[in-house]
């Protein structure tokens, strides 16, 4: 026989190397496909497999990165039997402690970060976590593009517990005042929001700065928000009221600040008329590294008039910062410029109920969407508010801190005849960084409308 090919020795190589290379240099069983990276992913315990009933404080959740398990910041927050958060911070007297002696409970949550996602592991690569006594894969699905990725809950035992990654995406700080108002700063990962200019509202946000790429420094960051803004008149018994900003008071109850959420209790109250109060039971104000959310449980005393109005506006005044922003929702897609004037496009707007806001520029973009029941949404009177008027001067009573309506804009909905009831909504606000586009708001309204499904797989040990 003559000698070997070149091609055919090269070949016969390339497999040689390969059948040596070390085990940590072999890949995965199966790489990512999930393309989603901007998503906070929450799970219950009861979708953690085996790693339910498992101690807290011996968990920790590992990816696999080319060829290598590295631990991911997570955190578990705990949930007692009656669907509410053990809040271990805040008002001594709203402190609460689950009955499980610290076990991962069926409705404990698991929370950690899409783009720590990663691929799915060999069975040599899970054995190459030291000092761990089982583990269990959790597969992470698009629910849109079937894309996947896996995340590993790993126990340890007692006498070896590894550190954690030191990364704090999210903080909420309290100022307290001599007269016992308080200042709320919210933290998130690249921007800061808050309440100092209305101490009795925890999250009307009078302030809205985002740092540049990269970096959690706001000093000399643009304030790009005047405040927001909310409006409630309610008819009943042949008496029509009217409630503003601050006639709305949001305190904070107990809460968990963790390095991926804050979750807090909202207490919100507001007075109606001769002894009837509207509340918020079991609601709450949530901030995500991106994002904070209010799910809220809004219980309605009394039943509403037909015939007169009743509605609730919700809305975000931007200051003379925001010239040069531009405004676009789910039925205006072609953007239009904030500059203090109602240019002929901004009049004609499509006012219908949207689906999302958004306001974006140099400085980033911020993308609302306010939750409400269907039915509701669906009304002709339900629909958007939009106002870019440099000499606009409210004559109501809500505070305005700024003269002016840039890129003002929100949501009203139609409540005539709301009966008694409590009714469930949300509002969310995504703070995007610098470099956002038209057509990057899908990617955060995914996250809402399209969550992405983690499961258990047989894999576990």
């Amino acid at each position: 026989m003559g000698a070997p090919r070149p091609l055919l020795f090269a070949c016969s190589l390339a497999a040689l190397l390969a059948s040596a290379a070390p085990a940590w240099a072999q890949g995965s069983l199966t790489p990512r496909t999930l393309k989603r990276t901007v998503d906070t992913v929450v799970l219950d315990g009861s979708a953690c497999g085996k790693a339910k009933g498992a101690k807290i404080s011996q968990i920790r959740l590992y990816t696999c990165r080319g060829g290598y398990m590295t631990p991911i910041t997570y955190q578990i927050d705990e949930v007692d039997p009656s669907g509410i958060f053990c809040w271990n911070r805040g008002e001594k007297d709203r402190r609460r402690r689950d009955n499980d002696r610290g076990g991962f409970d069926a409705n404990d949550q698991l929370v950690f970060l899409a783009r720590d996602i990663g691929d799915r592991a060999l069975p040599h690569q899970l054995a190459m976590v030291p000092g761990a006594i089982g583990f269990q894969e959790i597969e992470i699905t698009d629910p849109i593009s079937k894309g996947k990725g896996w995340v590993y809950i790993f126990l340890f035992q007692r006498t070896f517990i590894p550190g954690r990654p030191s990364l704090d995406l999210t903080s909420l700080k309290v100022r307290k005042h001599a007269d016992d108002s308080r200042t709320h700063y919210w933290y998130g990962e690249s921007f800061l929001f808050h309440n100092d200019k209305s101490r009795k509202n925890a999250v009307r946000a009078t302030y809205a700065g985002l740092a540049a790429p990269g970096t959690r420094d706001y000093r000399g960051v643009p304030n790009i928000v005047d405040s927001t803004q909310v409006k409630a008149v309610v008819s009943f018994m042949w008496v029509t009221l009217t409630r503003q900003s601050d006639d709305i008071r949001v305190n904070i109850g107990g809460y968990i600040d963790g390095p991926l959420r804050v979750v807090a209790e909202n207490m919100l109250k507001v007075h109606l008329a001769l002894g009837f109060w509207v509340s918020a039971p079991n609601s709450y104000l949530i901030l995500w590294r991106n994002k904070m959310s209010m799910p809220t449980n809004a219980d309605n005393p009394v039943n509403l008039d037909e015939s007169d109005d009743s509605s609730y506006t919700l809305c975000v005044d931007m200051n003379k910062n925001a010239k040069g922003l531009y405004f676009y929702n789910s039925h205006n897609k072609t953007p239009v410029a904030i500059d203090g004037k109602m240019s002929a496009a901004e009049q004609q707007l499509n006012t219908t109920y949207p689906d999302y806001n958004v306001v974006y520029g140099a400085q980033g973009g911020l993308i609302s969407k306010f939750v409400i029941p269907p039915f509701l949404a669906k009304r002709k009177r339900s629909k958007l508010v939009y106002l870019d008027d440099a000499t606009h001067e409210r004559n109501e009573e809500s505070a305005e801190f700024q003269k002016g309506a840039f890129g003002y804009n929100g949501y009203v909905m139609d409540m005539r005849g709301l009966k008694k009831g409590t009714y469930p909504g949300d509002y969310v606000v995504w703070y995007a960084p610098p470099g956002f586009k038209p057509g990057d708001e899908i990617q955060y309204v995914n996250e809402y409308d399209h969550p992405l499904v983690g499961k258990a797989t047989a894999v576990q040990r």
